[in-house]
């Protein structure tokens, strides 16, 4: 049944949702003060799913941030690594 499946959709949608919004309480203070700030892939859940750490840095500094993250990609691989095709939220 088309309504039943629309109902599958939208309880999927929700999850997701409460997921990011619980990721979420890491980025306020960039977000209220406009400060650049930067997630670099650094590692990996038990359950596969992607960890990054977070730079901040004060208001114009982009280019710094973008200097550091680059050289720590330049020594690891996790952003070249893809999430595992079964990862569970």
């Amino acid at each position: 049944c088309l309504s039943r499946g629309l109902g599958d959709v939208y309880k999927r949608q929700q999850e997701i949702v409460s997921k990011s919004l619980e990721m979420a309480v890491n980025t306020p203070a960039a977000d209220l003060t406009g400060h650049p700030s930067i997630s670099i892939p650094c590692g990996r859940s038990k359950s596969g799913l992607p960890i990054g750490f977070q730079l901040q840095g004060p208001a114009l500094s982009e280019s710094l941030l973008l200097t550091a993250a680059n050289a720590y990609q330049q020594e690891t691989d996790w952003h070249l690594q893809s999430p595992a095709k079964e990862t569970k939220l």
